[in-house]
């Protein structure tokens, strides 16, 4: 993040647009490229991914009662959908760009791809 310190849509946005502007979530004083939580969320897919299958579907509860997603159950036909639901769910709260979410998407795939790799070579010896 601090190789390319790209900032914030919310700082673009309060000295472009409007000063009033607020995002839906507070956005961390940190860079904004590569979102983390996209890079996070596809890493734990894939290593799911790879031990239950590319067509796992279920429903996620975890939200119920709170005011995230209106407190209502998500379901999905993969981890990937999920994963993807995830990496995007940064885009709408205002906390960063397109391309940071698809990113930091490829980079937790590249690094759950590194650590499947690791342990596939070290099962095999």
């Amino acid at each position: 993040k601090y190789r390319f310190l790209e900032e914030r849509p919310s700082v673009y946005i309060k000295r472009n647009i409007s000063k009033y502007w607020e995002p839906f979530h507070p956005n961390p004083h940190f860079p904004s490229y590569p979102s983390g939580h996209s890079a996070f969320g596809a890493c734990a897919y894939k290593i799911l991914e790879h031990y239950f299958g590319s067509n796992y579907a279920f429903t996620d509860h975890s939200h119920k009662g709170q005011k995230a997603f209106m407190g209502e159950p998500r379901s999905f036909n993969s981890l990937e959908e999920m994963a993807i639901e995830n990496a995007n769910s940064r885009l709408y709260l205002g906390v960063h760009y397109r391309k940071d979410c698809e990113a930091g998407f490829k980079l937790g795939v590249t690094v759950a791809d590194k650590i499947l790799s690791i342990y596939k070579n070290k099962a095999a010896t």
